[in-house]
């Protein structure tokens, strides 16, 4: 399997804390020079923890998106580490279905956790790799998605599309 069946998108797939590192440092350099839109947003989505090491792990990782986008400017919403956990999913198809579908602005999807198969393990319902693909369908904008969880390069085909980094 090779990456051409994904035609434009461009793939970064790095399941290690300093390949996820470097790419929020590279963001947030872009951003910090200007090139990077003022209404940049950013959702974080903290998924099931499935063990309190991986739960406080995966919320100081938010904690750092968080003060990332601070810095940059960006406009962020996390989504899973509030007493309504369970109901992540709701919260993203809310958060998505507010966001603006065309611009230039990015739309970065942070996905913090762990996943199986073709989706993404949330504290409630998980998230498939088809709905997700659907949720993003009517975004015009450009948008990179960041798979942080195990198992994720099971969703780079569903989520391929123009003007979209996986």
């Amino acid at each position: 399997m090779g990456i051409a069946p994904l035609e434009r998108t461009c793939v970064i797939y790095r399941n290690s804390s300093r390949g996820i590192f470097a790419a929020l440092m590279l963001w947030l350099s872009a951003a910090l020079c200007g090139w990077a839109d003022d209404e940049t947003s950013v959702l974080i989505v903290v998924g099931a923890g499935g063990g309190t090491d991986y739960a406080s792990a995966f919320g100081k990782w938010a904690a750092n998106w968080q003060q990332a986008c601070e810095t940059a400017g960006a406009r962020a919403h996390t989504i899973g580490l509030d007493d309504q956990a369970e109901k992540s999913l709701e919260q993203l198809r809310t958060a998505l279905d507010a966001e603006r579908k065309d611009g230039d602005a990015e739309l970065w999807l942070v996905l913090l956790g762990h996943g199986a198969d073709d989706k993404f393990n949330l504290g409630g319902d998980d998230l498939a790799a088809s709905e997700l693909a659907s949720l993003l369908k009517p975004f015009q904008r450009p948008q990179i998605l960041l798979n942080c969880f195990c198992v994720s390069g099971s969703l780079l085909a569903p989520l391929a599309a123009p003007g979209r980094i996986v």
